[in-house]
């Protein structure tokens, strides 16, 4: 028979078995609680566990906004991504998008170096001898041999050791080794050689954490981000004092010269084939691969010597990203929900008066988009003139909205009218953006400003507002995990599930005026039933109240005193 994991207590009258034999204690469940029973039948007292228990706490988070938030802007909490919305409230940029988390690779040639580190944001192993790994934050060394001597002794290759190093970085990072608790922010899995790194949330959010190393035999997935072609002339580097030259076609002739592209992506593949050597004229890289991805090029390291240094160079339209999650695959926001601030950001408006009916090839210019009255409009571009200014505002208005049958609505700003041959043009996002709006006409009357005015945005109080209305809404419909409280000019942000696996939860925001601040960090309680108790020497604990769902424990305590 095995270890006993768990008595299961049935409830009983007081007296109706026999004595427990003697020395001994029969546990009695009383009502509920776990009461001790000695041999003379008397329940001598309350179950009551050695040790200090823990006091569960949420995680807070408070979102400090310092300036003006305005449409379009994102900010993430974990798997939950939102878009400030100022234009009709609810519909967000990118309707239907899936969420991808961010992968990066971490690629091993052998074992790695005693006191050398690994760190993933802010938590930093520290790899160790097998005979010294034994603490948190430590990753074990394989050996060189299996310690055996004469024709028993096996010295294992540097691939051995590359995949069972593999290993080890991958159980520690999981929290599946005998020492480490789970990273917080990305889990991991090896693969042969290589560790596959992957935020533990989905989103953009997931390329920004870090991901550096000093030791040796470790090398990260690093890559070029081409934002378009690259000028003639202009040059990369993809290790230590290696240097590439982009050349037109006609000039590309000659070893660690790339072959320009007539695009980012045809680029970026010419850049793969010269560092793997497979472009006809250059040799392979002895240091990095290369995989060309759409306009990136992903480098992976293969000497192991740490020391990838891709970081100057002449290129335009050409950077470098090192030491962050995202370099294998992007991670990608999931379809936002939105904070709507339409009550609270005013919207850009401009009058325009037709005093007199138009003539033929008279225009009107909203923010570079030409309608061009005509007597007859049948195609894109063109208001039809009416009989009379009044007709011709209602064509005015049809036209920029859309709703004439011949144009598509105007992407800046939409018309209504505003009394006789007057029509009232309205920003489609609120703020102060509108206020940029240019407005022009040749005809008689005209705008009276030649931009749209009067856009204000939202303050820093009403965006909390509407942080705290959208984050109440939606946990009435999809239960969020934390809720949102108003704090003045800032929204302090609660998990509604205790203890520190929230800790991980990635905060991400595109807001150059806001910004997440945590102030108290979730902590994991000790668990129990209401009624639990605890002691150690100096207080008695009592667990006062136990809501398993959302791991909130609450413990009281009193001191011992004499009486």
């Amino acid at each position: 028979m095995g270890p006993l994991k768990y008595l299961r207590l049935h409830e009983r009258p007081t007296d109706d078995r026999p004595l427990p034999h003697t020395g001994a204690l029969d546990i009695v469940n009383r009502n509920g609680r776990a009461f001790t029973r000695d041999e003379n039948n008397d329940e001598s007292g309350i179950l009551v566990e050695t040790g200090t228990p823990v006091q569960s706490k949420a995680r807070v988070i408070t979102l400090d906004n310092g300036g003006v938030v305005i449409d379009g802007e994102v900010f993430a909490i974990g798997d939950w991504h939102f878009e400030v919305n100022a234009s009709d409230g609810t519909t967000v940029s990118n309707v239907g998008a899936s969420g991808v988390k961010a992968v990066g690779t971490i690629n091993l040639t052998g074992a790695a170096t005693a006191g050398g580190t690994l760190t993933i944001n802010s938590e930093t192993y520290t790899f160790r001898d097998i005979a010294d790994y034994d603490a948190y934050y430590e990753i074990g060394i394989p050996p060189a041999t299996n310690g055996l001597t004469g024709s028993a002794l096996i010295t294992y290759t540097e691939t051995e050791k590359a995949i069972w190093q593999a290993n080890f970085i991958a159980t520690a990072i999981d929290g599946s080794d005998d020492f480490n608790s789970p990273n917080a922010v990305v889990s991991a899995r090896s693969n042969g050689s290589t560790v596959i790194l992957t935020a533990r949330n989905v989103g953009a959010g997931g390329d920004a954490i870090t991901v550096t190393e000093s030791s040796a035999n470790l090398g990260l997935n690093s890559k070029y981000i081409l934002s378009g072609v690259p000028a003639a002339g202009g040059t990369f580097l993809t290790h230590t004092g290696i240097t590439y030259t982009f050349r037109a076609t006609a000039d590309f002739d000659a070893a660690f010269e790339v072959e320009l592209g007539a695009t980012a992506v045809a680029t970026a593949i010419n850049m793969a084939k010269a560092i793997n050597g497979s472009d006809g004229v250059n040799a392979a890289d002895a240091n990095v691969t290369a995989k060309a991805s759409g306009s990136n090029v992903i480098i992976t390291e293969i000497t192991g010597d740490g020391t990838i240094s891709s970081t100057s160079g002449t290129a335009s339209n050409l950077t470098y990203d090192s030491g962050t999650m995202g370099n294998t695959t992007a991670g990608v926001n999931p379809q936002y929900y939105p904070i709507d601030i339409t009550g609270f950001a005013d919207k850009a408006v401009g009058t325009l008066t037709i005093t007199g009916n138009p003539t033929a090839t008279e225009t009107i210019t909203l923010d570079g988009a030409v309608y061009e009255f005509v007597t007859t409009a049948i195609n894109a571009g063109h208001i039809q003139i009416g009989a009379n200014a009044l007709e011709t505002a209602v064509n005015v208005i049809a036209a920029v909205n859309g709703t004439d049958g011949i144009q598509v609505a105007d992407t800046k700003m939409s018309a209504a009218g505003g009394g006789s041959g007057v029509v009232i043009f309205t920003a489609l996002v609120g703020g102060t953006d509108g206020n940029g709006h240019t407005t022009t006409a040749t005809i008689t009357g005209g705008f009276g400003s030649g931009t749209l005015a009067s856009g204000t945005p939202a303050s820093a109080g009403e965006f909390t507002d509407a942080v705290v209305t959208a984050f109440t809404a939606l946990n009435t419909s999809i239960d969020l995990p934390f809720t949102a409280t108003d704090a003045g000019n800032d929204t302090t942000i609660t998990s509604t599930v205790h203890g520190a696996d929230i800790n991980g939860f990635i905060t991400y925001e595109s807001s150059a005026f806001i910004a997440f601040v945590d102030t108290t960090a979730g902590v994991t309680g000790t668990a129990g039933q209401t009624g639990s108790q605890m002691q150690n020497g100096s207080y008695v604990y009592t667990l006062v109240q136990a809501t398993p769902a959302n791991k909130d424990y609450a413990w009281f305590r009193a001191a011992y005193s004499t009486f």
